[in-house]
Formats: C-alpha cells, sequence, structure tokens
C-alpha cells in the first residue's frame, strides 16, 4: 500500500491485488474490477471463460480490437 501512496510506476501483482482487496474488505467481483485495473486484458479473457469458449484466438481477436496485449499460445498457426 506504501508504494501506491507514495506515487510513481507501481507493478502490482497479482498477490498484491488480493492483498489489497482483503485489505480492504473488497468482495470478489471488487476485487476483480481492482484486478481489471491493473490488467484490462483479464476482462477480455474472464468473460470469454464465462462463456466457455476460452478459445485463444477468439479471446486474441477481441484482446486485439481493443489494443490490449494478446495471449500467447503454443502451435504455429
Amino acid at each position: 500500500m506504501s508504494r501506491i501512496l507514495r506515487g510513481g510506476k507501481v507493478r502490482l501483482t497479482e498477490q498484491d491485488i488480493n492483498q489489497l482487496a482483503l485489505g480492504l474488505r473488497k468482495t470478489t467481483a471488487e476485487r476483480d474490477n481492482l484486478r481489471y485495473l491493473a490488467w484490462p486484458e483479464l476482462y477480455e479473457i474472464d468473460k470469454a471463460l464465462k462463456r466457455r469458449d476460452g478459445c485463444v484466438f477468439l479471446v486474441n481477436c477481441e484482446l486485439a480490437e481493443q489494443g490490449l496485449p494478446l495471449l500467447g499460445n503454443n502451435f504455429e498457426e
């Protein structure tokens, strides 16, 4: 928390977000909103997982439309 309050550039980890949410007594949905602020691409990934079509290609299409970082893959295209 002190890193954030001091200002400047802060690179949060998933653990940092979880600890902040816990310390601030946030709900799971509120915690997810904090995650989406830190990593907007997670919103598209979570949305795809909820639709159960978490295909890397489809998620990357949605990420690319918004100019967000793409997911990697282990296969040749």
